[in-house]
């Protein structure tokens, strides 16, 4: 006898799909488990999530293997990955999949193996018919069994692979295995001590006068292996060795062959954080009083274990993390646990630090600089509650933690909550709210430049809000100067990209040796080199977007494909030398900067925070380290800058040119402007011994998002703000729909979205379709794309229901009639990216 269940599986298709389980007690609590299951040619790792009564004998394919032996989805979890797949339109097993470490989907690989060993007569017979064939025979024959079928396609560059590997059965030399792929432990080379030497003590001086002679850090190399051996350290990794003495293998092999040591492959170790703490010691802080206002008005609803929403509005500097501190208190000595949110975590590490302070060994951090091993160790130790908090990126919302009494999302304005690609496209913000209310307790969102769509819930009453309307610590927010970068270079007094008044503050702040940030939203050096002879700007090969200039590395890179070449000197389409540099990104900054100071008199330690330097792991905490102790006087960045930076010698921050974001074909370009301005200025004068300022360099003074950024007033930009979209039918009054059609062919891909766009349904209540339209950037990564959007009013839809079954019914009734197989559609619900 047998049951039936139903998988999900991570495919883009909303089926659920049906297998068979023995009738058995070890399968009796298999929902919420891993299966590995047969489907198609191909096996894939897919999740249980129901049983199902077998009314019409359905003839089904059994499971291969139950791979877990504790749940990895309760109940709630599963109803919250359902509710995600509904909403954002995907597949159940894609946002399962996306709950998990990676390594957790397992898939099948199929190696080949000799059967029988050829004859020399039919090797030569093989390479006179079918030379190609004989070569494949060869490797394998040399392999041992350990190619598989991917790998030999790939050596030998062919598509379809399959009528040479059968020609090969068929003369009964090889055969193919299938079977589940095993996680490979990555494994690095380590030096261990032959302990033999030791016992020695006159022979291992002899040793040591030698090499100290003829070998020295051959010497110290041997002398710190008997140290660490001794401690307990018997292996250690060579390339720590090779770090710490600055040599190379060859003095570590040169050990090795004296057999004085011998080379151990061990595990590759994870890699440590920086042992740098960027915190201030708060153990005795106190709340003020409107602190304690907001703490003890949420704390009420918390103290409820039922479900509750706030928006804690508070500006920059206001002390809303200790608000959050004092929450979480509470919380864990209820006994339960708690999930905090954050945009970046590896470019917030000063939060980090100060919740890390507060609970020490209590708090689970994920962030996307882990390695696999340390996803599966952590989300392994989550499901075993050996965590009381989770601190979190995005796809921590799907961390599966028990008894959550609280969810907190920190600076929910921010974008990166919104995943664009692959799919799920899920808001984490949003989808925080809907677990909370799966899980009856509290979410706190908090932001010092709360969201359109979250102050549009505070006003229709499904948010309460909380507010910390002044600087703690006695701290003022800064004075904030606009300057007319117009009026500037009409009187010929900027220099470069830098106002006289920016300089002026600039020189200022280093005579008092002050901290300086200076804001400029574009990395590399120059977005695009032009040649003013021909008129030719280098593009990249695979998309239609100019190549930006990174002159450290001398290279012209593609930021969204990642193409890269040589950054030409001479034009290559006329041949002319005068190459220009237009516009400016950080590393252009950070130059001019140097050399404006350097002619004053000034040589000021000078650093970037940009996705350029912060890439490796530790390098945002090791700068950030620096900049709070002075050790760099002038930090130059992008948007990260804005991101969780608390220093307290910061009293000047420079937006260089604060007009690139408001000219971007996005409905969301002014409030983007206003957020970004009233963060980055927010990092000034954060300590009440030290008064803040704040230039904003701009061509456009009188645009109000630069205006109210100014002038701290979120209110007067909020209304401003939401009367535009509500007369535009814009977010947070409608849900945008981006629905994307890409392939290699440009004909093709209009084609399919003119043939979609007709089968929309028409007049129904509420919703409006716009296009097809060509994106801003036609064409990404040699993929050709179209755009048509969806503006829903959230009045007539309140759930989404409705544009749930639009999408739903069109995309059925379009795959039924088209055979467009080489065009992809990507649906992304509340749609962020719009270019």
């Amino acid at each position: 006898m047998s049951r039936l269940v139903n998988i999900a599986l991570p495919l883009p298709i909303k089926d659920l799909f049906t297998y068979k389980i023995p009738d058995d007690d070890y399968y009796a609590n298999i929902i919420g488990m891993r299966v590995f299951v047969p489907f198609g040619k191909q096996y894939l790792t897919g999740v249980v999530v129901e049983f199902v009564t077998d009314e019409m004998n359905l003839e089904v394919k059994p499971i291969i293997e139950l791979l877990d032996e504790k749940r990895l989805f309760s109940d709630t979890m599963l109803k919250f990955t359902k509710w995600i797949s509904e909403y954002y339109f995907c597949s159940w097993g894609e946002v399962l999949k996306s709950a998990m470490p990676p390594n957790f989907n397992l898939s099948y690989i199929k190696k080949i193996q000799i059967e029988r060993q050829p004859t020399n007569a039919e090797l030569d017979e093989l390479h006179m018919k079918a030379p190609k064939r004989a070569r494949m025979l060869r490797l394998l024959m040399n392999s041992k069994g350990n190619i598989t079928v991917t790998q030999l396609q790939k050596e030998f560059d062919i598509k379809n692979i399959s009528p040479q590997l059968e020609a090969l059965i068929q003369k009964g030399f090889i055969r193919i295995i299938g079977e589940m792929e095993k996680q490979i432990e990555v494994k690095v080379s380590a030096a261990k001590l032959n302990r033999a030497i030791l016992s020695d003590e006159e022979k291992l001086n002899e040793i040591f006068n030698k090499l100290e002679k003829s070998a020295p850090k051959q010497s110290q190399i041997l002398s710190y292996l008997i140290l660490e051996a001794e401690s307990g350290r018997n292996e250690i990794i060579c390339t720590e060795i090779t770090k710490q003495y600055k040599t190379t293998q060859s003095s570590i092999n040169a050990l090795k062959e004296k057999d004085l040591i011998s080379i151990v492959k061990v595990p590759k170790p994870d890699k440590v954080d920086l042992n740098i703490n960027l915190a201030d010691d708060e153990s005795n802080f106190l709340l003020n009083e409107e602190q304690e206002k907001a703490y003890n008005e949420i704390a009420e609803y918390v103290a409820q274990n039922i479900f509750s929403g706030h928006l804690l509005y508070g500006i920059t500097g206001s002390g809303k993390t200790l608000v959050y501190v004092k929450l979480i208190q509470d919380v864990l000595n209820s006994g339960r646990r708690v999930l905090y949110l954050l945009p970046e975590i590896s470019l917030t590490p000063q939060i980090v630090d100060r919740i890390k302070n507060f609970f020490g060994n209590n708090v689970a951090v994920l962030h996307s600089n882990m390695t696999d091993n340390e996803r599966n160790k952590i989300f392994t130790q989550i499901l075993n509650d050996e965590y009381q908090i989770v601190l979190g990126v995005r796809s921590a919302v799907f961390s599966q933690i028990n008894n959550l009494g609280l969810i907190i999302v920190d600076e929910e304005h921010d974008a990166s909550y919104k995943q664009n690609n692959p799919s799920p496209r899920y808001n984490a913000r949003d989808a925080a709210i809907v677990r909370a209310k799966m899980e009856n307790c509290s979410v706190l969102l908090g932001s010092a430049t709360p969201s359109l769509e979250s102050s549009q819930n505070v006003i229709n009453g499904n948010l309460k809000l909380h507010q910390l309307t002044s600087r703690a610590d006695n701290a003022s927010l800064p004075e904030i100067q606009i300057v007319d970068m117009r009026q500037e270079r009409k009187e010929k007094i900027n220099i470069k990209s830098f106002s006289s008044v920016l300089l002026e503050k600039i020189i200022d702040r280093l005579n008092k040796q002050e901290g300086i940030i200076l804001f400029q939203n574009r990395r590399g050096f120059a977005p695009q080199l032009y040649c003013p002879d021909c008129g030719n700007v280098p593009m990249c090969k695979n998309c239609d977007i100019a190549l930006t200039y990174h002159k450290k590395a001398d290279k012209l890179v593609c930021h969204y494909c990642g193409y890269v070449i040589p950054a030409i000197k001479i034009c290559n389409v006329c041949g002319s030398s005068d190459v220009n540099e237009i516009g400016a990104g950080t590393e252009k900054i950070e130059e001019e900067l140097k050399s404006i100071l350097a002619a004053k008199g000034y040589n000021p330690s000078i650093a970037r925070f940009d996705r350029d330097t912060t890439s490796r792991k530790n390098a945002s905490r090791r700068i950030m380290y620096q900049f709070i102790n002075g050790d760099i006087d002038i930090l130059v960045g992008t948007q990260m800058l804005s991101k969780g930076i608390d220093v307290g010698r910061v009293t000047l921050v420079g937006i260089i040119n604060a007009d690139m974001h408001l000219f971007f074909p996005d409905f969301r370009s002014n409030e983007r402007t206003y957020q970004i301005l009233t963060q980055v200025s927010g990092r000034a004068g954060r300590k009440g011994n030290k008064k803040g300022e704040v230039v904003i360099q701009t061509s456009n003074p009188s645009a109000y998002a630069i205006k109210y950024a100014a002038e701290s007033n979120f209110n007067k930009f909020l209304k401003n703000e939401l009367n535009i979209r509500k007369s535009v039918n814009y977010p947070p009054f409608t849900r945008l729909t981006k629905i994307e059609f890409q392939s290699k062919e440009f004909e093709e891909v209009q084609k399919a979205a003119f043939d979609f766009a007709n089968l929309l349904p028409k007049n129904v209540k509420g919703m409006v379709y716009i296009g097809p339209v060509n994106p801003s950037i036609i064409r990404i990564n040699n993929m050709f794309r179209q755009f048509i959007y969806i503006k829903s009013n959230k009045e007539y839809d309140k759930s989404n229901g409705i544009l749930n079954r639009v999408l739903l019914n069109t995309y059925k009734t379009y795959t039924e009639k088209s055979n467009k197989i080489n065009v992809k559609i990507n649906i992304d619900i509340d749609s962020y990216q719009n270019m």
